[in-house]
């Protein structure tokens, strides 16, 4: 790819970005960069400030960003290292504008900000690093706009980035996508990830590894202001040495979610589900309690349930704490029996707990093997019927203590085609842990 603009604090040139030989020697200089450009920034490069660093390429646009790629000028190959900084501890670092940035170093002595306009941005950065200098705790790498209004969309994607702040914590902005791949987060004790701005957004962990310098006395902290909301999906990671959380999910859409991943070292088989938080309470994996041939790891038979936690915003019969979807094939012409085992230290009627079933298409001429009917055992008539006990489940053995008392759910129908079953379990009775057997049994 051609270079159009060259960036290096060393030359001693013309200053015109024109060559290394003439390259700018500041990253400032190159903001007049035409939509598409690219601009090489030597490996070398260092520039620092001590007031706050603010560069905007304001010509850049969705389909063609401005391009910021550190380069080693004798290689002419890819490189990192080329470094933005400032000096003084309440100034910051912000690159602006629609850009795709491979290899940087960014440091602030306040805030890293990163796609934080408030105004439609897409940002791109690739093995950049991003950290502090100071460990003043009231610091931070901000990541998405602070923008609350539904006018803006700002978004994000970080690849095989490293993230070091120090004491300090990452904090997640708001409307927007924002995407992490393949990135280490140097997350240490003080301070973890602070949802303190996800307004409307929704932030994506993909092969991260978050176990990098210590395990963080915190490691999710919900914001509980009025009217905040979002998500945080973290997938196929690494974890630090415990997952904490903090001050809980205030708002009907926030919520933090974690499947196969591992905490510390990977020595077994990560379970696919491992944490879900919302404000209608917590659902994790543990391999403590588990119904005998139930649910396990599929590859050293390590045996588990979902732990399902209630918070104090449920109600019964009309609002609960809600599992993802636990499916299997079945086969069409034929009846079959579906069931959920769940366990724990108390009887739970039809308005404590609800199944939700979702099964291939009964009629004689379906319209699509995919369509499904509604089915649930929760009692229709909210606040007039009658709640009836769950099915005493007399035939399973369950492991562990507080699973003393063993229920079960089915349905029986007919499919016309072959298709998936679906069900969701919600526990709408307040302050309750049961534990579910995220295994389908079909005969």
């Amino acid at each position: 790819m051609a270079i159009d603009h060259y960036v290096d604090s060393a030359a001693a040139g013309a200053n015109d970005g024109t060559s290394w030989t003439d390259a700018w020697v500041l990253l400032s200089s190159s903001t007049g960069a035409a939509a598409g450009a690219e601009i090489a920034v030597e490996d070398g490069h260092s520039e620092s400030a001590e007031t706050t660093v603010s560069v905007n390429w304001t010509n850049g646009t969705l389909a063609n960003p401005v391009k910021i790629i550190c380069r080693d000028k004798a290689a002419d190959t890819l490189s990192t290292g080329a470094t933005i900084a400032n000096t003084t501890s309440n100034n910051s670092v912000s690159l602006l504008g629609k850009i795709y940035v491979y290899g940087l170093t960014l440091n602030a002595g306040r805030y890293v900000n990163l796609a934080t306009q408030t105004a439609d941005v897409f940002q791109t950065y690739e093995l950049c690093t991003f950290g502090h200098w100071s460990t003043d705790g009231s610091r931070a790498i901000k990541i998405g706009g602070t923008d609350t209004s539904d006018s803006t969309s700002v978004n994000g994607d970080f690849i095989n980035c490293t993230f070091n702040p120090e004491s300090n914590p990452i904090r997640l902005g708001a409307r927007g996508m924002y995407r992490y791949h393949g990135c280490t987060f140097n997350l240490e004790t003080a301070a973890g990830f602070i949802a303190a701005e996800m307004h409307g957004s929704f932030h994506r962990f993909e092969g991260c590894n978050f176990a990098g310098d210590a395990n963080p006395t915190t490691f999710f902290t919900f914001d509980t202001g009025t009217g905040t909301y979002g998500e945080c999906h973290i997938r196929n990671s690494k974890l630090p040495g415990a997952i904490t959380t903090a001050n809980g999910a205030s708002n009907t859409n926030q919520q933090l979610f974690i499947e196969n991943s591992a905490t510390g070292a990977v020595t077994d088989p990560p379970l696919g589900l491992n944490w879900l938080e919302n404000p209608f309470g917590t659902i994790k994996s543990t391999l403590a309690k588990y119904r005998t041939g139930g649910a396990d790891d599929e590859e050293q038979a390590n045996a588990y349930s979902w732990e399902m936690i209630s918070s104090t915003r449920c109600i019964e019969g009309i609002r609960c704490l809600e599992s993802p979807p636990i499916s299997r094939w079945v086969d069409g012409g034929s009846a079959i029996t579906s069931k959920l085992f769940f366990a724990g230290g108390a009887t739970l009627n039809d308005d404590d707990l609800a199944v939700i079933w979702k099964n291939p298409d009964q009629t004689a001429s379906p319209n699509a093997t995919a369509l499904h009917e509604h089915t649930s055992s929760r009692i229709t008539d909210v606040g007039q019927g009658t709640p009836a006990a769950h099915t005493t489940d007399s035939a399973s053995t369950w492991n562990g203590t507080g699973v003393g008392t063993k229920q079960e759910d089915s349905i029986t129908y007919t499919p016309t085609n072959a298709g998936h079953t679906y069900a969701r379990v919600q526990l709408f009775k307040p302050s309750t842990t049961v534990y579910v057997d995220p295994q389908m049994v079909n005969s």
